[in-house]
């Protein structure tokens, strides 16, 4: 039954997270961060209590279960396919500095916003929470190509 969540609801949902930038030849430096931005914005003391569910997932079941294991492997790797694609088009489009390797860039974005929930859930505090993907958001900067587009967007 886990195995079939994780394929039918799990990773739907975090390959849709990623995957309406695809289609993005332009722009998917900001489409990066406004994701993120909207991941703050959703948060909640109830999503708080309850964590990241991959995390979750990952944490409680991937050393029981090798075919859970498996499954959960599939919806990391499935977002890593996405983000690296997303980020090779952006520093293609010139917004992503030339040395960000992708693959890399990919696994940090997946981690990084599971451990602001895990932060979150651990401290229990939205606060918390806001704080590490302000962080984040400023690393993901840090790799962006600064343009007028860069400039003007209103997170920061």
């Amino acid at each position: 039954l886990g195995c079939a969540i994780v394929d039918e609801v799990v990773k739907p949902m975090y390959v849709a997270r990623w995957a309406k930038l695809e289609e993005l030849h332009s722009g998917i430096a900001a489409g990066i961060l406004e994701i993120l931005q909207n991941l703050k914005l959703e948060i909640n003391e109830k999503s708080i209590r309850n964590g990241d569910v991959m995390a979750v997932l990952i944490d409680e079941m991937a050393n029981k279960n090798e075919e859970m294991r498996v499954k959960l492997e599939a919806v990391l790797d499935a977002q890593t396919e996405i983000l690296q694609k997303i980020i090779l088009t952006g520093k293609a489009a010139g917004e992503i500095k030339k040395g960000v390797d992708a693959r890399s860039m990919s696994y940090i974005l997946i981690t990084a916003v599971q451990s602001c929930y895990s932060l979150g859930k651990a401290k229990n505090s939205v606060t918390v929470f806001n704080s590490a993907m302000n962080a984040l958001i400023n690393m993901i900067r840090e790799s962006m190509v600064e343009t007028e587009a860069s400039r003007a967007l209103p997170f920061r």
